[in-house]
């Protein structure tokens, strides 16, 4: 506990600064911070040993930190309390989050995990809980993404229709739950088909930075109604390659799905709902993204970023290599050799001789070596 000063400005309304600290860090010192150790009031008899702490880091002149110390020693030693807290507000998110905190110390239980309570409590006829779980697990078998139900607790607010995506109380209402599980069957289907499309674009768990971008794909195949064979027919082909291209580019451009995601995914849906009736609208998406500064067009220092980066390779590649079948390969790249490296005829190969070349190549891990200049 800091002697020194209260707690920062917070949403939970805590007034002094407590934190887990290593001895090494609880043992630096400056004129705003001084660590005492909680565990010691335990050791404490009376006011005389929190004196001596006070003394002995150099704060015995000042009242602050030993007024601290002795409230510290009343609430432990006499005051007799059980832990409870009085939360006079009414604000029901508010007290969610106050009782997550408290309860951290037992089974530990998320913001989502009493969303879903009191989605399982308005259920008439299916268990919600159960149909969430199972679902999140099937969904990542099927795409191996690592969804979480927090995911699908979403999907539900964005597909059904209901006003405000966010996680607030006020959005789990009886009628709204009662729309969500009203469509649920059309609800996971629509998810589970933009999962698995999304997995055909070869996407997987490190290269899908944003799980959040699979949202708008399966509210545009919910309102369609999951045309048949949209996943695989050549109907559907030029599509689908809308619909990858938009994605991939969300994807390699930073801040997209980062801040203000609620209105982002609410406007989408708007759009989707005004003018996806018979193909994925994407440069009205784009429009509705560029209005609230989520341009998807690229500056030249973006660029240049994109190139050094690691994590976005493979949406990088996928974009400019639209022609490899990264539905049935899975390509994991190791190292980009640029073209300098083999312009030598002394480069020798296992068994043959290279010969001089003005190409980028890349090799896979299963020894899988591609022209990029070419497309072999």
């Amino acid at each position: 506990m800091n002697l020194l000063g209260e707690a920062e400005e917070n949403e939970y309304d805590m007034k002094y600064d407590f934190r887990f600290l290593t001895a090494e860090e609880a043992a630096q010192r400056d004129e705003t911070h001084c660590w005492y150790p909680v565990r010691d009031v335990l050791k404490a008899v009376d006011a005389v040993d929190l004196h001596g702490f006070t003394v002995a880091q150099g704060l015995g002149a000042q009242k602050g930190p030993f007024r601290i110390l002795a409230g510290l020693h009343h609430v432990v030693h006499t005051e007799p309390i059980v832990a409870y807290y009085t939360e006079e507000d009414q604000d029901l998110d508010k007290v969610l989050h106050v009782f997550i905190r408290t309860n951290s110390g037992g089974t530990k239980l998320s913001y989502s995990d009493m969303l879903m309570s009191m989605a399982t409590a308005q259920w008439r006829t299916l268990d919600a809980r159960s149909e969430i779980h199972d679902k999140v697990i099937e969904l990542n078998d099927a795409g191996g993404f690592g969804l979480s139900q927090d995911f699908l607790l979403k999907a539900g607010l964005m597909l059904a229709g209901v006003r405000n995506v966010g996680f607030r109380v006020t959005n789990f209402t009886r009628a709204n739950m009662e729309r969500l599980e009203l469509h649920w069957d059309r609800i996971t289907s629509a998810v589970s088909a933009a999962v698995a499309l999304v997995a055909s674009f070869g996407f997987s768990e490190s290269s899908l930075r944003a799980h959040n971008a699979v949202l708008p794909i399966a509210h545009y195949l919910y309102r369609r109604e999951l045309p048949a064979g949209f996943l695989y027919r050549a109907t559907y082909r030029e599509d689908r390659e809308a619909i990858r291209s938009w994605l991939t580019r969300s994807l390699l451009k930073r801040g997209i799905w980062g801040s203000g995601l609620d209105t982002l995914l609410t406007a989408l849906r708007a759009v989707i709902d005004e003018h996806g009736a018979e193909a994925f609208p994407v440069e009205r998406l784009e429009e509705a993204m560029r209005a609230r500064g989520k341009s998807l067009s690229f500056e030249r220092e973006e660029l240049e970023d994109l190139v050094e980066s690691r994590d976005r390779s493979f949406a990088l590649l996928s974009l400019l290599y639209p022609f490899l079948d990264t539905q049935n390969n899975k390509f994991h790249i190791d190292h980009v050799f640029p073209r300098a490296r083999f312009w030598s005829n002394d480069f020798v190969g296992p068994g043959s001789q290279w010969t001089r070349s003005r190409s980028t190549w890349i090799v896979s891990t299963d020894c899988q070596i591609f022209n990029c200049s070419s497309g072999i």
